[in-house]
């Protein structure tokens, strides 16, 4: 397949990643949008998300310090 449109190439990928995601039957999807600062979970948004905020949230999430 090819993707002329960068913004839809994003777009198919996250979908394929969410698609897979439910196949294995996760606890919780990360979204993580370096250039804007926001991070998405899949019960959460955090705008203005610093590397600690991503620290902090993915090692609440696997219960181990990163």
């Amino acid at each position: 397949m090819q993707v002329n449109n960068t913004d839809a190439e994003g777009r198919l990928t996250l979908a394929d990643a969410l698609v897979y995601a439910s196949e294995l039957k996760v606890d919780k999807v990360y979204s993580i949008h370096p250039l804007s600062s926001i991070i998405l979970t899949s019960d959460s948004v955090h705008a203005s998300a610093t590397q600690d905020t991503i620290a902090v949230l993915i090692s609440e999430h696997f219960g181990g310090p990163f």
